[in-house]
C-alpha cells in the first residue's frame, strides 16, 4: 500500500501546487467541528486513531488556507497519515485536496479508501468529522444518522431491488421491513437525527456499502459516446449559453451506468424534497466514471476549454415533485445527465430542466443564488427574465452556463425502485467564466 501512495503522491503533486493561488484568495477560515461526544454509544467507533489525526488534519487545511504550508506539503502530510492511521479523515482529505488540483484520478483512488474506511461494512467504522474550510457538497452525507423520511423509503425500496437481483442475501428483507416500520412512523418531509432507539435497529446496514461495486473502464477502443454535432453544439452555446446533446452514451455505456446507480448503496446525502444524493467524495466514483469525465472534457473542448472538473454528483429523486429549487451554482459550465428510461416518465413535457437566461450578479454571494433565504430576492431578480424549458429524455445532456438561474422542473414518473428519475452533474471551472470559453 506504502508504494501505491508513494506513487500517487508523485503524479498529483504536480498539479495540486496552483491551488495555494486560489485558496489565499477565499475568506474562509478553516474549522474544526467537534463531533459529539456520546457515552455508551450504540454503534462501535475506533476513536485513538482519529484522536490523532483529526486535530492535525485540521491544522494542515487551516495553514494552508492562510498560506502559512504549501499545498505539496499538506498533501504529503495526508498521505502519510493515510498510510499511518486507519481514521478515514485523511484519504478523504486527501482526495479532496487533489480535485482542487485537477486529478480526479488520484482523488478517486483516496476517495474510494475514504468511504470503505467510513461507511464499509466492517464492525469498526470511522465517521469522518466536519471542516468548515470545505464547501457544501464535500461536508454533505457525512453523519451517518443523519436521514430523511425519503432516504428511509429509498433504501428499503434499494435493498429489496438487491434481493431481487441475488446481489444480496434474501436476510435483508428483515432489514426493509424494519425501514418500512420507520418510514411509517416518520411526519411527512421529516429530515435529521434518528433517534438512539431507531438508529440501533438499522445501524449495521444503514448509510454502509451494503452493496458497491464501481464499474471498470471500457475496453480498449470501444467508444463511450455516440455520435455528437460539435458544430451545432459549439454554436448553440456561444449564442444561448444553453446546449442540448441527445443520445450521448453508447447503449451499453448507458446500462453500465444505470446498473451502478440501482445497486450501489452509496446514496448518503438526505434532503426533505424527496431526493437522496451521491457525492464524487462519498463513493460516487469509479474508473467507468473517470471515463466518463475525460471524454465530457475531450468531447466539449471548445466549450469546457481549460476550465478543470471540480465536483460531481448524482440524485435520484420520488416518483412525482418539484426536485431542485431556483439556485445558480459555483462553476463555469454545468453538464446535467438524464439516466431513468423514457417510458418512466408520465409527462413528455416536463421532468427535465428549466434555465432563465439571467446570470447570478458576481457580488451576490453563495447565500444570495443558491439557497432558500435568497429565493425571494432570486424571483425578484428573474421576475422579466427569459427561460428555456428542456425537457427530460433519458440519456440526454444539458450543457449550459453554471451561472446562469435554473432548477428542475416538476416531475411525474411512474411508482417503484426502477422508475426514480436519476440525474449526473458535473460541474467544470469557477464561477463567472462561463460564457468566455467559446470564442466567435
Amino acid at each position: 500500500m506504502m508504494m501505491m501512495m508513494m506513487m500517487m503522491m508523485m503524479m498529483v503533486l504536480s498539479s495540486v501546487g496552483g491551488v495555494e493561488k486560489e485558496v489565499r484568495s477565499r475568506r474562509v477560515r478553516s474549522c474544526f467541528v467537534e463531533p459529539e461526544v456520546r457515552e455508551n454509544a450504540w454503534w462501535p467507533v475506533r476513536t485513538s486513531d482519529c484522536d490523532v489525526v483529526r486535530p492535525r488534519v485540521n491544522e494542515m487545511w487551516r495553514d494552508m488556507w492562510n498560506g502559512e504550508i504549501s499545498s505539496d506539503n499538506v498533501l504529503k502530510e495526508f498521505i502519510n497519515m493515510t498510510e499511518m492511521y486507519k481514521c478515514a479523515d485523511a484519504p478523504f482529505s486527501a482526495g479532496t485536496l487533489s480535485l482542487m488540483g485537477g486529478r480526479p484520478d488520484v482523488s478517486s483512488r483516496f476517495h474510494v479508501e475514504s468511504v470503505k474506511r467510513s461507511r464499509g461494512m466492517q464492525r469498526e467504522i470511522l465517521p469522518i468529522a466536519r471542516y468548515q474550510s470545505m464547501n457544501r457538497t464535500v461536508i454533505q452525507g457525512l453523519e451517518l444518522r443523519v436521514a430523511s423520511r425519503a432516504k428511509i423509503r429509498h433504501d428499503a425500496e434499494q435493498i429489496r431491488y438487491l434481493i431481487s437481483e441475488n446481489l444480496i442475501s434474501s436476510s435483508y428483507e428483515r432489514a426493509a421491513r424494519t425501514l418500512d416500520n420507520i418510514y411509517s412512523a416518520l411526519p411527512e418531509n421529516w429530515i435529521g437525527y434518528l433517534p438512539k432507539e431507531r438508529y440501533s435497529k438499522i445501524g449495521s446496514f444503514f448509510n454502509r456499502l451494503l452493496y458497491y461495486d464501481p464499474p471498470k473502464r471500457l475496453p480498449i477502443g470501444e467508444p463511450m459516446f455516440g455520435y455528437v454535432d460539435l458544430r451545432r453544439a459549439r454554436e448553440e452555446y456561444r449564442i444561448n449559453q444553453v446546449t442540448v446533446i441527445d443520445n450521448l452514451l453508447s447503449p451499453r455505456a448507458l446500462r453500465v451506468m444505470r446498473k451502478w446507480l440501482m445497486e450501489s448503496t452509496f446514496w448518503f446525502d438526505s434532503n426533505p424534497q424527496g431526493y437522496v444524493g451521491a457525492y464524487f467524495e462519498q463513493g460516487f466514483t469509479s474508473p467507468f466514471l473517470l471515463q466518463m469525465i475525460q471524454e465530457l472534457k475531450n468531447t466539449f473542448q471548445e466549450i469546457l476549454g481549460h476550465h478543470k472538473i471540480n465536483e460531481v454528483w448524482a440524485y435520484k429523486y420520488d416518483s412525482q415533485g418539484k426536485g431542485i429549487k431556483v439556485h445558480a451554482d459555483t462553476a463555469a459550465v454545468n453538464l446535467n445527465f438524464w439516466v431513468t428510461p423514457d417510458d418512466a416518465n408520465l409527462n413528455k413535457e416536463n421532468g427535465g430542466l428549466v434555465i432563465y437566461s439571467r446570470e447570478a450578479p458576481m457580488e451576490w454571494n453563495f447565500q444570495d443564488f443558491n439557497s432558500e433565504r435568497g429565493l425571494p430576492r432570486m424571483m425578484e431578480f428573474l421576475k422579466d427574465s427569459d427561460l428555456v424549458r428542456v425537457p427530460y429524455r433519458q440519456n440526454r445532456l444539458v450543457i449550459f452556463n453554471s451561472n446562469l438561474f435554473h432548477y428542475s422542473d416538476k416531475f411525474e414518473f411512474k411508482s417503484g425502485y426502477g422508475n426514480r428519475r436519476i440525474n449526473l452533474t458535473f460541474l467544470f471551472g469557477k464561477r463567472g467564466e462561463g460564457k468566455l470559453v467559446v470564442k466567435e
